[in-house]
């Protein structure tokens, strides 16, 4: 199974919807408003919803003219329509001109990270390195680094610790629930990585092509910077790893899909080689 960004998952639902009323929407687009990076801006209301990942929709607005319906009462039928197909778990926000901001469940974002967790092997491509990408390496070696300490200290299982494979064994799924149905990782700093890392995904499926280094080395530069952050931020072991097991799985879980996030970048997308130490 292919890897599918979070928002070709929304997008192929919202399309559906639409078919079903008689019309073929195409490009539907989806922005993620997450809270992630430093200059995030509140945009339409969208800071009225709980952090997390967000996407905002403007295709009530699109399709108003054709159905001969306010932008509004479109919505709230998207809205409505979708609730019942209940195939992505999300909270919606109708705002009055019409837009739809989408929060994904944590429930939904938990699967959706475990998902991309058991896919963590990029595929091996590498090429002449031209460019200095220290940065970016540097941050790929301490993910690798963490992900070999949290196996010393007992706090994971690796399946393998061959340069191109950094997959977790144990625990068989990540905690990234606690036991009452929320997320775990909550802090600015998390969540601010995990939007990033769910925008790269969807940036992998909109651009397959690799013929882009300017744009794939802008978001390998914006992952390490937010990666550094989290590791500045947020504690693994010790204390956490004593009192918290269940937190420190889930951090080392977002450390393994970083870590596969840089090195596709690097290997696949920008010619380069992902350092491990």
């Amino acid at each position: 199974m292919t890897l599918k960004g979070m928002r070709k998952l929304l997008q192929t639902q919202i399309a559906l919807v639409t078919v079903s009323w008689g019309i073929e929407k195409e490009n539907i687009h989806l922005h993620n408003y997450g809270k992630y990076g430093a200059d995030r801006r509140d945009f339409c209301g969208v800071n009225k919803l709980e952090n997390g990942v967000i996407y905002q929709s403007a295709v009530a607005l699109q399709i108003a003219s054709k159905l001969q319906i306010s932008a509004l009462e479109i919505s709230k039928k998207i809205v409505l329509d979708l609730e019942n197909q209940q195939s992505l778990d999300f909270q919606a926000q109708v705002m009055p001109q019409g837009i739809i901001n989408f929060r994904i469940s944590d429930r939904a974002l938990a699967n959706w990270l475990e998902f991309i967790k058991s896919k963590t092997s990029p595929q091996q491509t590498i090429f002449p390195e031209v460019i200095n990408y220290f940065p970016i390496q540097a941050a790929h070696a301490r993910c690798c680094s963490l992900l070999k300490l949290g196996a010393r200290e007992k706090v994971i299982e690796l399946k393998d610790q061959a340069p191109n494979s950094w997959q977790i064994s144990l625990p068989s799924e990540i905690p990234w629930l606690d036991t009452k149905g929320n997320f775990r990782l909550l802090t600015s700093s998390e969540i601010n990585l995990v939007n990033l890392l769910v925008n790269l995904v969807d940036e992998f499926d909109s651009f397959p092509e690799k013929n882009q280094p300017q744009k794939w080395l802008k978001l390998a530069t914006e992952i390490s910077k937010s990666f550094a952050y989290f590791d500045r931020n947020c504690l693994i072991f010790g204390e956490i790893k004593l009192k918290d097991l269940p937190l420190a799985q889930a951090r080392l879980g977002l450390v393994a899909i970083t870590q596969w996030g840089l090195q596709k970048l690097l290997e696949e997308y920008l010619g380069a080689i992902a350092q491990i130490s």
